[in-house]
This record gives structure tokens, sequence and C-alpha cells, in this order.
């Protein structure tokens, strides 16, 4: 509605007050963009009321007079934006004439009003659908009309409004709609995209799932998010068939979150929205666009996924077409992996740039933001323990690291799980120094493995293994059934699992899993963040070890390229914070993954692909910069942080690895 035209009354009042406050260009004052065509008329309606001498620019006493009385009824300019006081948009319910012609008679009012007192528009298109309702009345049609109101049956009356009736009209009828008809969402396509939402489970949940977006403790914060809704919105809207825009920022900052809440207000209007799954049918897209609807696909961690430059391939064919398709992709960076794929397909150079890479701010960049951000947390996470008096967390704001709302939350949560009698951490300190805020919570997290009713001894070699599994979880992207998990264990302890151990890794399995039954059988521990951060802690408790293979049964044993993929992203980004002792695992790692593609390669006899020996260290090299970038793009005034991601720049750089057709060395140190 920002295009709302004057109405030919008023044009001619702002004539009328031009003129007599001496203007020489009184067209100008009118309204942007006043054709010469409509000026004459203008002065025509002044003419035709006599408040304009017949021949000049001068005013009769007449027109004079009029001037001063609008003077004093309008002190000013009247304001007739679409949010102004005089004469805003209005929505009226009334009874509506309609005929076979045009009407130019002002007069015509007083003759309805004969039939009909309270008749308050006249129009020439609606009897045809009020007479298919009449004569189909066995088949119980509903019918309603609405129009915008373009003139007023008067003298002179043009199409100057037209254009603002026809949408306003539009507007208010799809609002209506909406409102009153019962339109089913389209649904079949859950196996291709979900909402990225979850049920909170009932009961003890683990901080790993009362700080992830996609379980909503926290409440969505409009605050600072607003204005970029509006601008995907607008992204949406854009006539081009199919679209990516890279959306980048640190972890923690809230690129998930938005895009949940994106997803959420379009599925709303009935598109078709949602995170992409990772395993997808062949005709998918097909699937997709055959809704009729637009199309909002987000993939998240997108410089992980392995499939993208396939997948753009797919969404390129629609160029032309008439479908709406727009791909989101979150990420940390818009580094190697970005330019990578943009070298290695060059056809989608057009469709991945329609955007540029945005990266997003922090949510909370200034004091007083990050202050509400951290109150609003602390009252999710009171509510959700059910205490009654939240605390007030002592943190120092002006710390650079809460420019991330997850450490806002993180903070929130501690203080809240501290105030609580029946929390494990009861006793938490009054002030939190930003450095101690991760590691409290990845304390209370593996409180959460504590079976309460064990042995110390017991409960020391249950906390063991369960740090083991949750970060080859996270190294691996997922550990996706259960025998893939038992087949880790016995790889982790040399032997077959004990019943012990089975026990261990059904509670993870109930603590962890996620109600979508496509979910891994244990998942990466999230929100990244905390992934990482417990790795780091798994990598410097074990850096004492000689010869430590750990990683490579881990992680490498089986060879996956997704898993591989996953440890490389995960490695490269805390090496940032710790690179002397990750260094050794990533050289293990990268070293396996060689000697299995080659020995692939070998086997094969020459058939298949002949780059397959390659391809694993070009996907390592590309994952384990990604993660490397991320961190050394991270600054936070010079301070260091033990926070994965980093908010601190690592001196020195790792070597890059090469491969050579008869032996491999990598990362050398």
């Amino acid at each position: 509605m920002a295009r709302r035209p004057l109405s030919n009354e008023w044009r001619a009042n702002r004539a009328l007050l031009a003129i007599h406050a001496g203007s020489s260009e009184p067209w100008n004052e009118i309204e942007p963009g006043l054709k010469q065509s409509e000026w004459v008329k203008v002065v025509a309606a002044l003419r035709k009321r006599e408040w304009m001498v017949p021949d000049g620019p001068d005013l009769t006493d007449a027109g004079r007079k009029a001037a001063a009385n609008l003077r004093f009824e309008y002190p000013g300019t009247p304001d007739l934006s679409p949010h102004g006081t005089l004469r805003p948009f209005r929505l009226h319910v009334a009874p509506m004439a309609s005929g076979n012609k045009v009407i130019e008679d002002e007069e015509i009012w007083a003759r309805l009003a004969e039939y009909e007192r309270k008749t308050l528009g006249l129009e020439m298109e609606a009897a045809a659908v009020g007479a298919v309702a009449h004569y189909l009345h066995h088949k119980k049609l509903d019918a309603v009309v609405m129009k915008g109101v373009m003139d007023f049956a008067n003298a002179g009356r043009d199409d100057h409004f037209k254009e603002f009736a026809a949408r306003a009209s539009a507007e208010c009828l799809l609002w209506f709609l909406r409102d009153h008809v019962e339109t089913g969402e389209p649904t079949g396509y859950e196996k291709i995209l979900n909402p990225g939402v979850l049920p909170l489970p009932s009961g003890e949940v683990p901080p790993s799932k009362l700080l992830q977006a996609r379980y909503g403790v926290v409440p969505w914060h409009d605050t600072g998010r607003a204005e970029l809704l509006h601008e995907l919105d607008r992204w949406l809207e854009d006539p081009l068939a199919a679209s990516a825009w890279l959306v980048h920022a640190e972890g923690g900052i809230g690129k998930t979150r938005l895009a949940i809440e994106w997803v959420r207000q379009r599925r709303e209007r009935f598109d078709v929205a949602g995170f992409l799954e990772l395993r997808l049918q062949n005709d998918w897209l097909n699937q997709l666009t055959g809704f009729g609807r637009p199309v909002i696909m987000v993939i998240d961690y997108a410089e992980s996924r392995g499939d993208l430059a396939d997948r753009f391939r797919e969404v390129a064919q629609l160029a032309g077409s008439k479908h709406r398709v727009r791909v989101l992709l979150l990420a940390r960076n818009d580094g190697d992996w970005w330019q990578s794929l943009l070298t290695q397909a060059p056809e989608l150079e057009s469709l991945l740039t329609c955007k540029s890479p945005r990266q997003l701010a922090p949510l909370a960049s200034k004091v007083p933001d990050r202050q509400k951000v951290l109150e609003e947390a602390v009252l999710a996470f009171a509510k959700h323990g059910k205490l009654s008096s939240p605390p007030t967390p002592t943190v120092d704001l002006g710390d650079p690291i809460y420019s991330r709302a997850l450490y806002l939350h993180m903070a929130a949560l501690l203080a809240v799980e501290g105030s609580r009698r029946s929390s494990t951490i009861g006793g938490a300190p009054a002030k939190l120094e930003s450095t101690e805020v991760l590691p409290a919570v990845l304390d209370h997290e593996e409180r959460a493995w504590m079976d309460r009713a064990a042995e110390p001894a017991e409960w020391d070699r249950t906390r063991k293994l369960a740090r083991q599994l949750v970060v080859a979880a996270t190294l691996r992207g997922g550990i996706h059934d259960e025998e893939a998990a038992l087949r880790l264990v016995a790889r982790l302890q040399r032997r077959d699992p004990t019943e012990h151990e089975r026990r261990i890794l059904f509670a993870l399995r109930r603590l962890y899993q996620h109600p979508d039954p496509r979910s891994p059988h244990l998942p990466a521990l999230e929100p990244d963040l905390l992934g990482e951060g417990m790795t780091l802690r798994f990598v410097q408790e074990r850096a004492t070890t000689r010869e430590d293979d750990w990683i490579e049964r881990a992680a490498g044993a089986d060879g996956a390229d997704q898993a591989i993929v996953a440890a490389f992203t995960v490695l490269g980004r805390i090496s940032v914070v710790d690179p002397e002792r990750t260094r050794p695992w990533i050289s293990r790692l990268l070293r396996n993954d060689l000697a299995a593609s080659n020995v692939g390669a070998a086997r094969r006899k020459g058939g298949g692909n002949k780059n397959r020996s390659c391809r694993g260290w070009r996907r390592a090299c590309r994952a384990a910069r990604a993660g490397r970038n991320v961190g050394d793009r991270a600054r936070a005034g010079g301070r260091r942080h033990p926070a994965p991601g980093g908010v601190a720049r690592a001196r020195g750089r790792m070597a890059k690895p090469y491969h050579a057709r008869r032996r491999s060395r990598c990362w050398p140190g």
C-alpha cells in the first residue's frame, strides 16, 4: 500500500493551497510524478469549482476563501500516506450495487438510497458473480466481492487510482480467504523438507537440547532480524525462477534460528518451505514444484554438504520456467568451500551469485541489546525449569564473546540451573567469566550421562565411554543405525561390546534421540559450539597418548565420505584453538583416507572414475580449510577464549596436504 496516490479531490486541494501560497510551480507540490495531462485535469477541476479565474493562474475570491478554510482545518500539509491520520486506508463492509455500465453521475447515490439506504459502493462486474451464485444455489455456493474504490462517480473521473485500488482489493480478499476459508497446507513433502523444529521431550533434558534452536525453548527475538526477514521475503518475490543466497556467520550468531523463523512464516502462507534432507529421491524437485507454490529450501551446514553441486544443477534446470525456487545456504564462512563450489561448477555461477553472500550481523551488538536477550533467555529457562523467581546473572556483557546470542543463552542457562535445588550444578558462581561459560555447560552436559544409581568407579567408566561415543558421533556427523553404533563401540574398545557398554549406548540414544524416525541413531552433539567444545576437550585429554589411532577407529575405519568430511570440518575448526594437539589427528585421518582411496582405486583395475583416489583428499582439504577459515576470521579485541570456532586468530598456519601418485605425505609438522 506504499504507493497510494491522491484522490482527484485532494489533488485539487493541494493545487489550491500551492497557488494560494504563491508557488511558481504548483504542479510539483501535488505529488511526485504528476503527469502533464493530469495537471490539466486538476486546473479544469479548480475552474469548474470557480476557485480559479477562467484565464490565468489567479484565484477567485471563492478560491482564496476555500484555501483559507483548508489551512484552518488541516494545519500544515495533510499527511495522505498509507499510515497517515487523514483519510487512511479503510475496509468497509456494506451493500454494493452492481450494474452493466459505467456511471458518471454524482446524483446516483440519492436514487440508490431509495432501494438500499446503506449502499456504499457502485461497480459493474460483480453482478455476474452474484448471478452465478444465485442460479447455482442448489450447489450451496458462497460468494464474496471486494472492490477498491477508485472514484466517486463524479464528473472528471479518471483511472489514476486504478492500480492502487486493484492491489488493495486483492490483498484484502487474500487475507479474508486465509482467515475464513479452510485451505489445506501443501503436504506430502515432509521427507524432502522438514520445518526445522522439534518438540522438546518431557522431564530432564541435557543443556544441548535446551540450547538448540530447533527446540525453541528461548523464543524468537525479532529485534535486529525483522529487516532481514523482509529482505528474504522480497528475494522470494523476485521474478527469477531459481536463485540461491549464502548467509554466513560464526557459530552461535543465530543463522539456524533465523531460517527456522522464515520457514515458519512462509509455511503459514502455504509456501513449500523447509530444511532440505540429506537423502533424497530421484524426483524430489519435481515433487516440490508440483504443488504450484513457491519453494524455499534451506541447506544448513552447507560447507559440509558434498552434494551441493549436484543439487544446484537440478535447480538450475528450472531457469525460465514458471516455478519459483529459492535456496538459502547457511554456513560458517564464504571461504575455500564456496570458491571451490564456484570453480567446480562454473555453469552455476549465475544461480549462485544472484545475491551476494551476506555475513549475518550479531543479534545483539550493543550492551543494552545483549541485556535484553539475556533476560529473555533467563525467563525462558526459568519457565522450563518451573523456577518461580528467575535469577539475575552477573556477566560482563561488554565482552566481545557475548555478541553471539548462544553465549548469552548459555550464561542464562547456567544461572537458572545454578538456582534450581534439583539441578546437578547447584551453587554456580555468582559471576561467571566468559572463558568459563562453555566449559561449565560441557560439565553440565556430561552430568546428564550419569547414572545416579551407579557406583563412582562404574560412573567413571561410563563417562569415559560416553564421551568417546558422543565425540565420535560429532566427528562423523551422526551414527545412523544401531548396527553401526555397535560396530563403533567394538572398534573403540577393540573387542565385542559388553552388556554394560550396550546399556551406555542405549542411554545415550534415549538422551539424544530426535522424534523424527529418519534421524541418526546417535546424532552429533548440537549446537555446533558444544560439539566442537566436547571434541576439543577429548583431544586435549588424549594428548599424552603416544601413537594414538583413536581418530582412525572412530571416524576413518569404514571410509564413509560424509563421515570423513564431517570429521575434517570439526577438526579444522577446533585446530584454531589448539593447533598442536589437533595436528596429529588431522594427519592420521588424512593419511588413512588417502590410503583407503588408493586401495579402492587399485581394486577397480582401472575401471570407473580414475580420479576417485584423489577425491577423498580434495574433499578433506576443503573441509579442513573451511573449518580453519571460521576461526581465522573470528576476532574479539585480541583476546583469546577457549571456544571452538575461535574468537582469536591462531598464530601460524598448517601446511597444506598434497598427494603423490606413489606415496602420500600430509600435514607435515
